[in-house]
């Protein structure tokens, strides 16, 4: 089983595969799947988990209906996520101790992502062929799994309450953009960093959005740049960003396709360098005139 990566790239070649004359507008529709395979697997594998409580008894019915889709309106990203999470929390704690634990889930070591990548393989592979080596002694995989899934409801209900219809995806997996001064200059931190927005996928799809195990659902790893190219009509290739064009925080610019990135769509880009100049809100003009006087 690869890493997260390897994920995203069965489910881009599935969809490619699918295409027989393909337009830019099929492009933007694979830069928006945000379907799961690695939850396919935990939700195949539900049951033969046996519940520990009522509240898990809930969880497993609403992931058993579910349709691994990492949608941000559904409340089923969250228990799964949480789920999976936990899971992998113990699992390590178990084989590498609490303190490595913490170390490997370190959101600023981006080399320790990809380690926390093959492990969750692993995690599947021992699940589905019952290996129970690296479980604590006594525990199986649809025991370790079951008290994994209880714990995770505990500590949803901890962090975002009793009601369920609050545990929508989009109420916790967003982005937090941080400009590099804010933290220097607090008091402009509101002008500075960008908007929070919501989003789809998780680390696994190809709308991609991943977050360290111990900041739940902080979105630290996102699909940026999203190109479609047409190569038969350059003017007909479309684009966005995040943020915006401008890295000025006063330009109006600065974060204007904050909306459009969120919601995968795109926009046109230009190519024509007539339409462009006719386009432009702005022109600069460089004199490189090297003056005579000194």
């Amino acid at each position: 089983m690869d890493f997260a990566p390897g994920y995203r790239a069965e489910r881009i070649i599935a969809n490619l595969k699918t295409l027989e004359k393909a337009v830019v507008e099929d492009m933007s529709k694979i830069h928006a799947d945000h379907l799961s395979i690695p939850a396919q697997d935990y939700v195949a594998y539900l049951e033969h988990v046996t519940p520990l409580d009522d509240a898990s008894i809930k969880a497993k019915e609403l992931l058993a209906q579910w349709n691994c889709q990492m949608d941000q309106h559904q409340i089923e990203p969250t228990i799964y996520s949480a789920w999976r999470d936990q899971i992998l929390i113990e699992f390590l704690t178990h084989n590498l101790g609490e303190a490595f634990t913490a170390e490997a889930c370190n959101p600023a070591d981006r080399g320790q992502g990809l380690f926390l990548g093959r492990i969750k393989g692993r995690i599947i592979d021992h699940m589905r062929s019952n290996d129970n080596t690296l479980l604590p002694p006594g525990q199986t995989w649809p025991t370790f799994m079951a008290a994994a899934l209880s714990s995770a409801i505990q500590k949803l209900e901890t962090s975002l309450g009793e009601n369920r219809d609050l545990w929508k995806w989009s109420a916790i997996h967003k982005t937090r953009p941080k400009h590099t001064l804010s933290s220097v200059f607090p008091e402009m931190a509101e002008i500075l960093d960008p908007p929070s927005v919501s989003m789809s996928g998780d680390a696994d799809t190809p709308l991609a959005g991943s977050y360290p195990p111990l900041h739940f659902a902080d979105i630290g790893g996102l699909s940026v740049a999203r190109y479609a190219f047409d190569l038969s009509n350059w003017d007909s290739s479309l684009w966005t960003v995040p943020l915006g064009s401008s890295g000025n925080p006063g330009s109006k610019h600065y974060h204007d396709q904050t909306d459009t990135w969120s919601q995968v769509k795109m926009t046109n880009m230009t190519y024509d360098w007539h339409r462009i100049i006719s386009e432009a809100e702005s022109h600069q003009i460089l004199n490189t005139a090297v003056s005579s006087k000194i």
